[in-house]
């Protein structure tokens, strides 16, 4: 099936169920997320089914589409599952009735009445990017677990399988989310000014040679980005031998965490609306 295929798909049928592999990464897991926030905005009914897996890194971003044990669905979708060997134990039941398969892996056993496949792609993310933009629901709270799912299965977009294309899908998702940072730059300028006090980590990332929008000085090098990430470069010397490395790395994770924090607490900030919950009871 082609994307757009999918997407007329998607729109005729309701109650869904997605499944993601064993051993999850942030490639199934992000599309998972971003697949289901979809269909809720679409005012459709859609849950994960629940994988015991899953790591504590990944674990606020599919946290909020975790199916109930009496959830009733009809349509069961895979994403990012390429062979009936990697479906979940709790899964085992669906291997001769997932309805569509979406995936990027050349190995795909072509287990659904419907697959969507595209090995070209480097990460499936890539494949549910341009679906979100086909059904008009590239949202915040979609283009977070997309840009997980892409900046995963390229190793931050350093290994051979990136394209071109790989690229243009982080720098449309960054762009997305960059509309959200705008309305709370507060916080993130605070994180900001913790971070340019230490010298472990440095600010990594292509940039854009054009400037991206009205914001601080503070903020620019941020906003700059086609694509970011933090990052720690040191000798190959005798510490790497030393019992210190553990505590090293230890206390650089804790200069990293609250910008994790913040990246996990942008989606829970975006409206539930449009997120497909509507109003809270």
């Amino acid at each position: 099936m082609t994307v757009k295929e999918v997407a007329a798909f998607l729109r005729a049928h309701d109650s869904y169920l997605i499944l993601t592999h064993r051993r999850p990464d942030g490639d199934t897991l992000g599309c998972a997320a971003a697949l289901c926030a979809m269909l809720r905005q679409m005012g459709k009914t859609a849950a994960l089914l629940p994988n015991a897996e899953v790591t504590s890194l990944y674990a606020d971003y599919v946290a909020p589409y975790w199916a109930a044990e009496d959830y009733r669905y009809e349509t069961v979708v895979s994403v990012d599952l390429a062979a009936l060997g990697l479906f979940p134990d709790n899964a085992e039941r669906f291997k001769n009735r997932v309805d569509l398969a979406i995936d990027h892996h050349p190995s795909y056993e072509g287990f659904g009445r419907e697959s969507c496949v595209h090995p070209e792609c480097a990460a499936c993310g890539e494949i549910l990017y341009e679906l979100a933009v086909e059904l008009g629901q590239l949202t915040p709270a979609v283009a977070l677990p997309l840009y997980v799912a892409v900046s995963t299965d390229t190793g931050c977009f350093v290994y051979s399988n990136v394209t071109a294309n790989t690229h243009r899908v982080a720098a449309a998702l960054m762009e997305t989310y960059r509309k959200q940072i705008d309305q709370h730059p507060e916080e993130l300028s605070k994180l900001v000014r913790q971070f340019n006090k230490q010298s472990v980590f440095t600010l990594d990332g292509p940039e854009y040679a054009r400037s991206k929008g009205q914001t601080s000085d503070l903020l620019r090098p941020w906003y700059q980005k086609k694509s970011l990430s933090l990052r720690w470069e040191g000798p190959l010397d005798e510490r790497i031998f030393s019992p210190d490395l553990a505590q090293d790395i230890i206390d650089g994770f804790k200069t990293l965490i609250p910008f994790y924090h913040y990246f996990n607490k942008l989606v829970a900030l975006t409206p539930r609306q449009e997120r497909g919950g509507g109003e809270d009871a």
